[in-house]
């Protein structure tokens, strides 16, 4: 865990970096920059699954997906807010905004905007890019995810942010409208979408942080 602070601890960032098999060296990362400047304080959380940890801590995720890297983010969050109510903002990338969707649903009023920057909407497509990695992954985790993003669009009060680069090969324009017919904005004013055409997979437009900071400071 890389903790960052210009603040008073009254307002957090949770940022969950995707992968699962990488991890954050607390290295300059932009959307992280922004935050601080906004006195946000930011924890970069290099959960189960994460690399340089060693094999164990690496391979802990491997056939049981979803399960004890969520628990660990959780129970992170908790302890952060047992004592007294602060703003919470979660902030996913990828294989990350996974993990926030399941964090969100269990946390859903402790939460009070998820940033979910190229979420998997269709885990099966993701699954066949990465199948030998995922080759474990069951049909009945795919159903969970699927309910768990059913849930956080229908229940979920906070901010909801969904951020999508055109050229990403994992997300696919049919996604993005398949998703946008079944939870139209015009009926969930707190779900917001938006679509970057230059980009591809993750993060890296000021553009898009103007917009992420626009919606949730």
């Amino acid at each position: 865990m890389n903790k960052n602070s210009y603040s008073d601890d009254s307002k957090i960032l949770i940022y969950l970096h995707g992968g699962p098999n990488s991890t954050d060296l607390n290295l300059y990362n932009p959307l992280i920059s922004d935050f601080l400047s906004l006195n946000y304080t930011v924890y970069s959380l290099n959960y189960y699954g994460s690399t340089l940890f060693g094999e164990s801590y690496m391979e802990k995720i491997q056939g049981d997906w979803f399960n004890s890297e969520v628990e660990q983010v959780i129970s992170f969050i908790e302890q952060l807010i047992v004592d007294q109510k602060k703003k919470v903002v979660l902030v996913g990338e990828s294989y990350g905004s996974i993990l926030s969707v399941f964090v969100g649903n269990r946390l859903i009023n402790k939460i009070d905007s998820i940033v979910a920057i190229s979420p998997i909407l269709n885990l099966s497509r993701l699954l066949t890019f990465k199948k030998t990695y995922f080759e474990n992954i069951s049909k009945d985790k795919v159903k969970k995810y699927n309910n768990c993003l059913v849930h956080l669009l229908n229940s979920y009060n906070g901010n909801l942010l969904f951020i999508y680069g055109e050229k990403d090969k994992f997300i696919t324009s049919s996604d993005v409208q398949i998703f946008l017919k079944r939870f139209s904005q015009d009926n969930n004013e707190k779900l917001h979408l938006k679509v970057n055409k230059t980009s591809g997979h993750y993060f890296n437009s000021e553009d898009d942080m103007e917009y992420i900071k626009n919606i949730v400071n």
